[in-house]
């Protein structure tokens, strides 16, 4: 290295050191995919292969665990193999894109005297099926998940599409396209897959159409209903910890035969003044001194609890499409997502 550069590379060149890994001996470190996912990077093994591979279109942040991001942007990124991998150096790392089948090692280089600061070895593997998770049943929210299930009219129901080769589980963020059908599509770091999020405009059989790349294509049919068919809704209120806290509400619609009617767009009312919004979720600040009673409508359905909250000002209603996209990472739900979510996971083991 140059003078004029050591002093910028002095910080990465002591990561390096710490890891065993100084100048007399440069062995790589691994580059390691960011990820907010429940499975931790020991989806790799030394700096080789990851587990589980990235479907082709699928993309994924790569950085240096531990090295400050401006040295690590200071670094000169290459694929083995760009008919690959194609990347986008830069925020901290590189982001490697999944461009066809097949293995690409991606290397951080030092700029001056080109030896590998970190490198990792990808797979890319077309997919060619879609293994569908309706969100309230991930979230324990129903039982089971119907074959076809029923969306309400009005609302916005989330199902998880994670991308398989045969019986080959895929790392899919990004990686499908939404060809046609009433939804939207929310990438998930979390689950390093994507939410497809059902919002029909009116009653009857529909269904959503995906584009997995290589010209393969995955359907899901679905059957929305007016929210008049509600016949009706069950509560749940969650309550824990202390004032102050975030405390949720959950509601769930049913229609006459006894199936969930997914994403309704409940009206919630504490002591009968109207919460802005509609959703399965009222969200509200635990005040264990106040009694209050909620009502949630829907159709025709009612139903009511009891809760400790606050004044109706500091309450609002979320979607469960908000729900699932905070815990696939999306701040945007603001407070209590994860009093939601413990709350959900308690009604899965109570049953």
């Amino acid at each position: 290295m140059t003078h004029q550069r050591s002093n910028s590379v002095l910080p990465l060149v002591f990561c390096l050191a710490l890891l065993g890994c100084d100048r007399s001996a440069p062995t790589p470190v691994c580059l390691s995919p960011e990820v907010s996912s429940r499975v931790a990077p020991e989806s790799t093994t030394g700096c080789g292969v990851v587990l589980e591979p990235y479907a082709v279109g699928a993309s994924v942040k790569l950085v240096i665990p531990g090295v400050d991001p401006s040295i690590a942007d200071a670094l000169r990124y290459e694929a083995s193999d760009p008919a690959v991998l194609g990347l986008t150096p830069g925020d901290g790392g590189v982001r490697a894109r999944c461009l066809a089948p097949g293995r690409s090692g991606v290397a951080a280089r030092d700029p001056d005297d080109g030896h590998a600061v970190a490198e990792i070895e990808l797979e890319c593997v077309q997919a060619t099926d879609v293994r569908w998770e309706v969100g309230a049943k991930l979230f324990g929210a129903i039982e089971s998940s119907p074959d076809v299930p029923q969306v309400v009219v009005g609302g916005r129901a989330p199902i998880l599409a994670r991308l398989y080769a045969g019986d080959l589980a895929l790392r899919g963020r990004d990686a499908a396209t939404l060809v046609s059908g009433p939804a939207h599509l929310v990438p998930s770091d979390f689950w390093e897959s994507t939410w497809v999020v059902l919002e029909p405009a009116e009653p009857g059989p529909s269904e959503v159409v995906l584009d997995l790349g290589g010209g393969v294509r995955a359907r899901y049919p679905f059957v929305a209903v007016a929210a008049e068919d509600i016949a009706r809704l069950e509560l749940e209120s969650a309550e824990h910890g202390n004032a102050g806290d975030a405390a949720n509400v959950y509601a769930q619609g049913y229609t006459a035969d006894g199936a969930p009617a997914l994403g309704a767009p409940v009206r919630f009312l504490i002591d009968g003044e109207e919460i802005d919004g509609r959703g399965e979720v009222l969200q509200y600040v635990l005040d264990p001194s106040h009694r209050r009673t909620v009502t949630a409508e829907v159709g025709a359905a009612v139903a009511t609890v009891e809760v400790h909250a606050a004044d109706e000002e500091d309450a609002r209603v979320v979607a469960s499409d908000a729900l699932v996209c905070s815990a696939g990472g999306d701040p945007s739900v603001g407070f209590g997502a994860f009093g939601i979510l413990a709350l959900l996971l308690r009604r899965r083991r109570r049953r």
